[in-house]
């Protein structure tokens, strides 16, 4: 068993490689999503684990993203196609008991019942979400079960859902994208993903 010093040594350490890969990444995605995944996985960046969990996103893109805390009217956004099959999955598997690739995740129905309590309490969901901006649309990286309690929410009391605001954490390429050298670097960027298995 390691000591409680060299346990914290280990975590400071992860957290500084984390840290030095993803420069643009704001303390606080770090603190609610990056450095629990990277304890619970290790810190491999370039691995199939980390392109999933990245949203089947490159490590260059997420060096690259520029990030923006908003607040968010969630009736009035579009998400993309792989949030939206995430959710309805996710909110089958939690309020309607349907066996899918989420009904095994531990405590997952108590954690979108929680969230679906604070949302109808609050008109909000809890905590921060994390979003990548693609195309106009935005693509779930954390807050699944939060998004799949509104989700419920909306189709049960779709008026006061249309009230529901979240804040949220948004990674985007536009600025990066804006640059003369985009082009290339994106082909670059196509390169360095992994190939589908």
């Amino acid at each position: 068993m390691m000591s409680p010093n060299r346990n914290m040594a280990a975590r400071t350490v992860l957290q500084l490689k984390t840290r030095v890969t993803l420069p643009n990444v704001p303390e606080e995605v770090f603190s609610l999503w990056l450095d629990g995944f990277a304890r619970l996985k290790g810190w491999n960046p370039l691995s199939r684990t980390w392109f999933d969990l990245f949203g089947k996103r490159s490590l260059f893109e997420w060096q690259n993203f520029v990030w923006d805390k908003q607040e968010l009217r969630l009736a009035d956004e579009s998400f993309t196609q792989r949030t939206v099959e995430i959710i309805e999955d996710l909110k089958r598997a939690t309020f309607f008991d349907e066996r899918n690739r989420f009904s095994r995740i531990q405590n997952s129905k108590s954690r979108a019942i929680r969230s679906l309590h604070y949302i109808e309490k609050n008109l909000t969901l809890p905590s921060v979400l994390i979003f990548v901006s693609e195309t106009g649309s935005l693509d779930i990286i954390d807050g699944c079960h939060r998004l799949a309690a509104y989700s419920f929410f909306r189709s049960k009391m779709p008026d006061a859902a249309s009230k529901v605001v979240c804040t949220a954490w948004i990674a985007s390429l536009r600025s990066f994208l804006e640059s003369e050298e985009a082009a290339l670097t994106m082909l670059e960027l196509i390169k360095t993903r992994p190939k589908s298995e």
